[in-house]
């Protein structure tokens, strides 16, 4: 396990110095740098820009102040920029050689300054949408649905992932927005705080402001187990499901917490709870079945992220007749959300029925590590049920 997880840490820093450098050499290229102080100091800051987010991180998981929680901040946008500026050094590559092959002349030094006024472009208007979800308003059909849920409204928060890029003003302007839509029942399907911690305790309130006539219902994600953010959210008026199930005018609500039910036990328990001849929404934060997949959090997070069972076939066995769900961020950051579709089998994010069987899954309304939406958008979603 530790040599693995030794080589996980050089790759990704192997692949993020590799990347700094391209960038670097990008520069030195196009404006045709001489060896000297300049590149020595370019040079100095493509080391300290490719270990900028994983010190952040080391930073705030050792200690939670003012400082690590700036410097974590900054090192994510950074993060952001990084990527489109990477993107944008392979357009420049590639530009250059259109430019060569076509017999044209063209300063390189015009060709760089494009590109990464492009790339800076692009990350602003990622940050801003970031900043700003989207209302996104779906229809489902529910089959036996009772009559007095008949066109009422469910409203869906996911991945929030509030802490240290996503404060208590995020939140508020999150809870204004909800509350609008005056929703009937209102379900955060988990990751509502950051693993990378932040002013939870300042947040409680401000999400003890939203307001549903059935109330808020909320199951853990992943996040929640890496931040142990469990004694926070107790605070908080959120009604906490973890593998149960509650009867509201004749709609049953079943929430299981990540990574899912570990033992047959459990399953019975829930299978004799959840009553398939009834309507139900099913509250799960990855866009898979409810079992757990692998012992401990190592084979967890692998299935998670790398091998997801996107079937649900256990889910529609039991009758579930909505499930939604969250955690892809649809990628989030451009081309990421090439690979998330991929992985995901197309289920990374909107609304898929099989028969009965519905799943939703929302892109997010917040985001992880670089506060940026170049994939995807964040979404506060409106369920209208029919």
């Amino acid at each position: 396990m530790v040599v693995r997880l030794i080589l996980l840490i050089a790759t990704v820093l192997g692949l993020l110095v590799g990347g700094h450098y391209l960038i670097y050499h990008s520069a030195v290229r196009a404006f045709a740098l001489e060896p000297g102080t300049l590149r020595k100091v370019m040079l100095g800051l493509v080391f300290f820009l490719s270990a900028s987010f994983p010190l952040g991180i080391l930073l705030v998981k050792t200690g939670q102040n003012w400082f690590s929680g700036g410097f974590f901040v900054l090192a994510a946008l950074w993060m952001g920029l990084f990527f489109n500026l990477l993107l944008a050094a392979g357009l420049g590559w590639l530009v250059a050689l259109g430019v060569k092959l076509a017999g044209v002349k063209l300063d390189p030094r015009w060709i760089f300054i494009g590109a990464a006024s492009l790339a800076l472009l692009f990350t602003a208007w990622g940050v801003w949408r970031a900043r700003h979800p989207e209302v996104r308003r779906i229809e489902v059909v529910v089959e036996g649905l009772p009559e007095g849920w008949r066109g009422r409204k469910v409203v869906h928060l996911s991945d929030l992932h509030l802490g240290h890029t996503n404060g208590v003003g995020f939140m508020r302007d999150v809870v204004r927005q909800v509350n609008g839509l005056e929703p009937d029942l209102v379900v955060v399907t988990g990751d509502l705080f950051d693993g990378m911690g932040g002013d939870f305790e300042g947040c409680v309130p401000v999400i003890d402001g939203l307001e549903a006539k059935h109330g808020v219902f909320f199951v853990a994600g992943n996040h929640e187990v890496y931040s142990e953010s469990g004694p926070i959210v107790a605070k908080t008026g959120l009604r906490v499901l973890d593998s149960e199930v509650l009867e509201v005018e004749g709609l049953q609500i079943a929430g299981v917490a990540y990574p899912g039910l570990s033992s047959e036990a459990d399953l019975e328990k829930f299978k004799s709870e959840l009553k398939t001849d009834r309507p139900s929404i099913l509250l799960f934060h990855t866009p898979t079945d409810i079992i757990s997949r692998g012992e401990g959090r190592a084979a967890q997070q692998f299935s998670t992220y790398w091998a997801p069972d996107t079937a649900c076939a256990l889910n529609r066995e039991l009758g579930v007749d909505l499930q939604l769900s969250g955690h892809s961020h649809a990628g989030q950051i451009f081309p990421l959300g090439l690979l998330s579709s991929l992985l995901y089998n197309g289920r990374d994010r909107g609304l898929h029925r099989d028969g009965s069987f519905n799943l939703f899954v929302s892109t997010g309304t917040g985001t992880f590590g670089p506060p940026m939406r170049t994939s995807g958008r964040s979404e506060i979603v409106e369920i209208i049920l029919r």
